[in-house]
């Protein structure tokens, strides 16, 4: 166990000879295979970001010879500890993460900390939203965001438990092919919820680390109260490897780690790292620069079209077509169709998510190939 101040995690490592996660013993060779994988990954990293995670740099070769795994170092998971709690502490005036391996794990291990319990406790949070696999979001009230929050106050007070109440909300939906929520719209409700002791938690999985903009990485560090979590992955190490994190900014609740065997492990955060350095000097404004021009010509080319966007997010709807006889599927095909991770499809609509290395060409290729599938489909 890594005895860092402000973050608990179970020691993480890449793999050991009969890991729960792997079920297989890894090699140089495969470990070589795996890491020749990441130098060549789509996700848009230059050759800054691949030097750091090169196995020669990290890992001697032999430490592998015998297939029992390796110990690793906490340099680089202390530094990455360091550099989040630093930007927790500048938005948020906290200073507790803990890290695992996706969206999904980040909530369970909320709900964990919480001893929740679905006899006693209750979930709310907005239609089409999406937080992860977990079965506790089955059990979870639906609340309609289109209705003012007078509207909604008005009815969760109806459904409330008497201990706890959990709100979870998305600083912008993606499942819904992107929905982008008002600031002022925000700030009201979480005000109001927490005036009412509601557990505030943010998803900021696909909005976190300056994805909605450049002056805060938080879109919840904006809005006024202070949430009591923040869940952040994705943007983190812009995709190429799986890390996901809570920010607790409680003052009670600790955070109880689940145990994720990976979670934190070295190539992880040496990525990490040099993703937080790479936010900090590119220049996401001509990222947005490009974004904007690219959509520009989009709703130039089609008229049916309608966009939402906040920084270098952006949702892109269109009628319900009936492709393939399924009117749900157009957006699913669009992103199959795109040779991009920058698109996600849902139903009648697309969300856009640029990481922060996209060139002018990258763009170039992905409007061609929005172009091509819009009129594939038939919108006009």
């Amino acid at each position: 166990m890594y005895n860092h101040p402000y973050c608990y995690n179970i020691a993480p490592r890449v793999v050991s000879g009969h890991s729960s996660r792997y079920r297989c013993i890894i090699d140089e060779r495969e470990f070589l295979d795996t890491c020749s994988m990441l130098y060549n990954s789509p996700f848009g990293f230059d050759d800054e970001i691949q030097d750091t995670i090169k196995c020669v740099d990290i890992y001697p070769t032999h430490i592998f010879s015998d297939g029992t795994g390796i110990p690793l170092t906490n340099s680089s998971f202390n530094a990455l500890v360091t550099e989040i709690t630093q930007i927790q502490h500048d938005e948020f005036g906290k200073k507790n993460v803990t890290f695992c391996s996706s969206g999904s794990e980040s909530f369970e291990i909320i709900f964990n900390s919480l001893d929740f319990d679905i006899r006693k406790d209750k979930i709310f949070t907005f239609n089409n939203s999406y937080h992860g696999i977990s079965h506790i979001f089955s059990l979870a009230n639906k609340i309609n965001h289109n209705q003012p929050v007078t509207s909604i106050l008005s009815q969760i007070k109806k459904e409330k438990s008497s201990r706890y109440n959990l709100f979870i909300i998305e600083a912008c939906i993606g499942s819904s092919g992107g929905y982008v929520f008002d600031d002022n719209f925000l700030y009201d409700l979480i005000s109001k919820l927490k005036k009412e002791n509601f557990i505030i938690i943010v998803d900021e999985i696909i909005s976190g680390f300056k994805r909605l903009g450049i002056s805060k990485y938080f879109k919840s560090a904006k809005l006024g109260e202070i949430p009591d979590f923040v869940c952040f992955s994705k943007q983190i190490t812009n995709g190429l490897v799986p890390l996901s994190g809570i920010l607790n900014n409680t003052d009670d609740i600790k955070t109880k780690n689940i145990g994720t065997t990976s979670t934190g492990n070295l190539i992880t955060t040496h990525v990490a790292l040099a993703t937080l350095e790479k936010i900090k000097t590119t220049n996401l404004a001509t990222v947005n620069f490009n974004l904007e021009r690219m959509l520009a010509e989009l709703t130039h080319k089609f008229s049916e079209i309608s966009i939402q966007k906040e920084g270098l997010f952006a949702g892109i709807h269109f009628p319900y077509l009936n492709y393939n006889n399924n009117s749900k599927n157009a957006g699913q095909f669009i992103a199959s169709m795109c040779d991009s991770i920058l698109v996600r499809g849902h139903a009648n609509g697309i969300n856009l998510c640029p990481g922060y290395l996209f060139t002018d060409a990258d763009f170039e290729k992905i409007l061609t190939d929005l172009t091509n599938c819009f009129i594939k489909i038939g919108v006009k």
